[in-house]
């Protein structure tokens, strides 16, 4: 059997990997390139711890951005492995191969604690909240809806019944009392003042005939009486002559009571005709018209009035809702602002002027009336319109005041560090807000004041400048906390 034997014409490069032999210099050179690789890793290593401890990377990208890390670094040791474990400078290959694999296990495994502790500033922007804790007014309010309507009106309705004839007053003018407002066709009624006239005429004619007729018979029955005395005449014509002055008499006293009756008729069949104007009983404005001309109307209480006038619409009241759970802290003077659908952006102030406690009841659901009364120089405020109205019952200025969002949150799935809060209820009567501080969340147990929905004064707690108040978590992950404790807390407690 024959072998060959090496020949000498190969190329030194094409020596097997482990084969050559290497002098000092070549391994020092190896050693100090694999360094300069190995330095790079734990330099971008570095890197990745930092940026994910800061916000200049998007939360869910973080994960991603570690694999990609990863990928680079394998990819830095394979490009310096390969240059080190080839050709004349390499090292011993098995030796390059352990080194890459620890790196990467390191790698893998730091990436691994990052992503299982990452930082509170790591929550997405989009959950970050800027809501700052500050001093102002905190206002305690009762909130009910109303009618707004003037302070005082006068119906004016139809005292005679018929037809509208005409208009002359609408809605929104300025009426005078005594003004004609509309006019009811007056010829029905003037048929019968005309026939009033009529029968007046004649019984008046007949009174005046009778009164004649008595004149004539009492001078007769006085002659006659004279003449008796000196019994120059016949008892039965005394007699006859006391009877016909008699008659005249009663004729004349029925004639007068036909004359009175028609009279009166007649001035009731003038007060009728009269009635078919329409007038405005005040000076005011007319603040609805309910009435058409041909219409026809009807002279009683039960129809709705045909126009509504108000006295002064520059003083408006309006008839709150109350319920029953609020109407304990509502009391006369009680300040009040006014919103209407119609101007949205406009405030309209007011007063509790009046509370009616006699309740309401609609399905076991008990309400109170209130009046508030607004100024409404601008006339902007009508009659009938809907508003909201929130009755300031309490109000302190100048208080510390936290959002309540921060009141509402408590921790969750959430890992307390050693020297953090734990999580035991604040006593009866107090709440708390969670804060960082020392570089964990610290519950800290403070007393409430008033809460108009949105802040809450904190009356007592222990808060310091600069407290990053927590109001969220994502994940078990705290969100960035925004709002700060600017101020420290001075003076006593408000009660």
């Amino acid at each position: 059997m024959s072998y060959s034997e090496p020949t000498s014409d190969l190329h030194h490069t094409d020596t097997a990997p482990g084969d050559q032999r290497l002098d000092g210099a070549e391994i020092a050179e190896g050693v100090k390139s694999y360094l300069v690789g190995l330095g790079l890793a734990i330099l971008l290593t570095i890197v990745s711890f930092f940026i994910s401890g800061t916000t200049l990377v998007w939360g869910p990208s973080i994960p991603v951005a570690l694999v990609v890390l990863t990928i680079a670094q394998m990819g830095v040791h394979l490009v310096f492995f390969l240059h080190i474990t080839t050709g004349p400078d390499n090292v011993n290959n098995v030796m390059a191969l352990a080194f890459g694999v620890l790196i990467v296990l390191l790698l893998l495994t730091g990436s691994l604690w990052i992503m299982a502790h990452l930082n509170h500033n790591m929550a997405s922007i989009n959950q970050i909240m800027e809501m700052q804790l500050e001093r102002g007014p905190e206002v305690r309010t009762v909130t009910a809806s109303g009618i707004v309507g003037p302070t005082a009106t006068a119906p004016v309705g139809a005292r005679a019944s018929g037809v509208i004839q005409a208009l002359y007053c609408d809605a929104n003018r300025q009426v005078k009392a005594g003004q004609l407002c509309a006019k009811v066709d007056p010829r029905p009624y003037q048929i019968i003042v005309d026939q009033s006239k009529a029968y007046l005429a004649a019984a008046e004619a007949r009174l005046e005939k009778a009164n004649a007729d008595l004149a004539q018979a009492k001078a007769a029955f006085e002659s006659h009486e004279a003449l008796e005395k000196r019994q120059a005449i016949s008892r039965k014509a005394i007699d006859k002559s006391r009877k016909a002055f008699e008659r005249a008499q009663t004729l004349t006293e029925r004639d007068e009571a036909t004359v009175a009756e028609l009279q009166a008729a007649l001035h009731a069949a003038e007060t009728n005709l009269g009635d078919t104007d329409i007038v405005s009983p005040i000076d005011g404005t007319v603040v609805s018209r309910n009435v058409d001309v041909g219409q026809r109307v009807a002279a009683d209480s039960e129809t709705p009035p045909l126009f509504v006038i108000a006295a002064d619409l520059t003083l408006t009241h309006i008839d709150a809702i109350i319920s029953e759970r609020d109407i304990g802290e509502v009391k006369r003077g009680d300040k009040a602002s006014i919103s209407i659908a119609s101007f949205p952006n406009h405030l309209f102030a007011g007063e509790v002027t009046q509370i009616r406690h006699s309740p309401q009841t609609h399905e076991d659901v008990a309400t109170y009336d209130v009046v508030i009364s607004a100024p409404n120089p601008d006339l902007l405020l009508e009659a009938d319109m809907t508003a909201t109205i929130r009755i300031v019952i309490n109000r302190r200025d100048d208080v510390l005041r936290a959002p309540n969002q921060a009141l509402y949150y408590s921790p969750r799935n959430l890992t307390i560090p050693s020297g953090g809060a734990s999580l035991r209820a604040p006593p009866d009567g107090r709440s708390q807000l969670w804060i960082l501080r020392d570089g964990g969340p610290t519950a800290i147990t403070v007393q409430l004041g008033l809460d108009d929905g949105a802040y809450t004064e904190i009356v007592k707690g222990d808060l310091q400048p600069g407290d990053e108040l927590i109001i969220g978590e994502s994940g078990g992950v705290l969100e960035k906390p925004a709002a700060r404790l600017p101020l420290l807390l001075e003076g006593k407690p408000r009660s």
